[in-house]
């Protein structure tokens, strides 16, 4: 990927997810990652306030979202992040272990850039990861 190095924040309560997808980015793409583990927390970091407030990472490429956190789940975080001016142009994906269409279909309506069911294989990961990252690199190919 030409250009700067893209800013990836992935907010997902589980840390082994965490981990395969930072390895899957770090295999397709060199980007600065940041994880989260709820809601709160991405809100916190995408407006740089409580334990953030010292960070100036700038406003991520694209965030990928779990919908089942603690605190403040996937749905709550989306519908806030969409209506705030300032971060409402921020591509989400959802990447969640549901497969409930009701899910995809709010999803889509709160704003998702586009809805993935975490899959079992690292190499479906992957794929997924990339596809992600295609949409969204910077300086061209």
């Amino acid at each position: 990927m030409k250009g700067k190095q893209p800013y990836i924040v992935i907010a997902d309560d589980d840390e082994d997810d965490q981990l395969l997808v930072k390895h899957a980015i770090r295999e397709i793409v060199d980007a600065e990652i940041e994880s989260v583990y709820n809601g709160v927390e991405l809100l916190d970091l995408l407006k740089q306030q409580g334990k953030f407030k010292d960070r100036k990472s700038g406003t991520p490429d694209f965030i990928l979202l779990d919908l089942n956190m603690p605190m403040l789940d996937g749905f709550g975080v989306l519908s806030r992040i969409k209506v705030d001016k300032i971060l409402s142009e921020i591509p989400i994906y959802i990447l969640s272990t549901s497969r409930m269409d009701h899910d995809k279909k709010r999803s889509k309506e709160l704003g998702a850039s586009g809805f993935y069911t975490k899959p079992i294989l690292y190499d479906q990961l992957k794929a997924i990861i990339g596809e992600i990252s295609s949409k969204h690199q910077r300086g061209g190919a």
